[in-house]
């Protein structure tokens, strides 16, 4: 059954266990969009989106790879962080929409293709109450349309052929509706609804 967390000490708690920050996880969204924006008309057609992609997985791992707790992965030409002693690893996916109820995120391409697919199958065992001999993978979903963006760390269970998301266990909304025209947020802003207080601070507004 899908679960989906958007209330924020639900969120906090759950990435906690995760060994994740909801503050962190916004920044990579913010920080891949900003570069995505910097793609001009003279650029390749998909400059934008290989763009936010280079910065998703470097910001992914310049904010929590520290030797550690997350490590740097590579395998099978799919780029991850890692977490070693919770069997978990994140990739991060530009996608058409997060954060939509009644919309399960879909990948923007398709890169990855059967070697992601066969990561993503190691999620399946929690489903039947088993536990995986492969890490979970978890993905970092970040869309954007006229300047608003929107984040959700989701786990998905299965791929299909054509290479979209076909099923999800679990859905984590970490930025909803971030509006990258207006200020860049600061702690304390009076207009922002609500401010996270970790390691980065992030404004959301409605």
């Amino acid at each position: 059954m899908l679960k989906i967390l958007k209330v924020e000490h639900e969120v906090k708690n759950r990435l906690l266990l995760l060994d994740l920050n909801i503050g962190l996880l916004a920044e990579v969204a913010i920080r891949a969009i900003s570069q995505k924006r910097n793609a001009v008309s003279n650029h390749p057609v998909n400059a934008p989106g290989t763009f936010a992609y280079h910065e998703g997985v470097r910001s992914m791992r310049d904010l929590f790879v520290d030797g550690v707790t997350w490590k740097r992965l590579i395998e099978n030409g799919i780029e991850y962080i890692e977490n070693p002693d919770k069997k978990l690893r994140v990739i991060y996916q530009n996608v058409d929409y997060a954060c939509n109820v009644s919309h399960d995120p879909q990948p923007l391409t398709k890169r990855g293709g059967s070697a992601k697919t066969k990561a993503i199958s190691s999620n399946q065992a929690d489903l039947f109450g088993r536990e995986s001999t492969n890490p979970n993978v978890w993905v970092i979903c970040v869309s954007e349309r006229n300047g608003v963006v929107n984040a959700e760390l989701s786990k998905p269970t299965q791929i299909l052929e054509n290479g979209e998301f076909s099923q999800f266990m679990e859905r984590i909304f970490i930025l909803e509706n971030f509006d990258m025209n207006g200020p860049r947020p600061t702690e304390g802003s009076s207009d922002s609804e609500s401010v996270y207080d970790d390691d980065v601070k992030i404004s959301f507004k409605g």
